[in-house]
């Protein structure tokens, strides 16, 4: 690991509906912590600028700013788009709130990655982009103010109309990026105690 330069905010997203979960899935403890405790521990190994992105009055008690999208409706465009507004720092490392077998490493690649680029994006072992894993310069925003006008909301709209990294992590297993969505999905989770390193 090592020390950055220009330094970076961090943005953990909370803000979807569990829907399939049927609960508030970042307050689903796992190896004795809650679920988004594992990102959040991960942006404070780099930063001290955090935001959370939530509607959850709960993430109050975090001590951590948490701010509510400005235009809801629109999955996590919505909430990214309304936290690079008040980030400290030009660009922010963004995490989601679901995936608690994340590690330093994968971010720190991502970092090394972004210099000269207004997006930088993990790539898993199936090459596929995790939009919601990766660097977001706050040179971001009037792109993403023409993407809403036009009702454009995915995020892999996104990657076309700026300078996008796709960073292969060829490190990490697959697990890593699995997201936790519903029950069936939590189960899968290994028994462990501590992932974050």
């Amino acid at each position: 690991m090592q020390n950055y330069s220009p330094k970076f905010s961090g943005i953990l997203l909370a803000g979807g509906k569990s829907s399939r979960m049927g609960e508030d899935k970042a307050f689903i403890s796992y190896g004795g912590q809650y679920l988004y405790d594992y990102s959040l521990s991960i942006l404070k190994f780099f930063t001290t600028d955090i935001l959370v992105s939530s509607s959850n009055p709960r993430f109050d008690q975090t001590n951590y700013r948490r701010i509510e999208d400005e235009i809801t409706g629109i999955g996590p465009l919505g909430g990214i788009y309304t936290c690079l507004k008040y980030i400290k720092n030009q660009s922010a490392i963004i995490l989601p709130c679901d995936l608690p077998l994340i590690t330093r490493k994968i971010v720190d690649i991502l970092l090394v990655n972004s210099n000269g680029y207004e997006l930088t994006i993990a790539l898993n072992p199936q090459n596929l982009p995790e939009p919601l894993i990766g660097i977001y310069s706050s040179a971001l925003i009037p792109v993403i103010d023409k993407m809403i006008d036009s009702n454009y909301f995915k995020m892999q709209e996104l990657f076309s109309y700026v300078k996008t990294n796709f960073v292969k992590i060829h490190e990490a297993p697959p697990e890593t990026f699995r997201n936790i969505n519903s029950p069936e999905d939590f189960n899968l989770l290994p028994h462990i105690e501590n992932p974050l390193l």
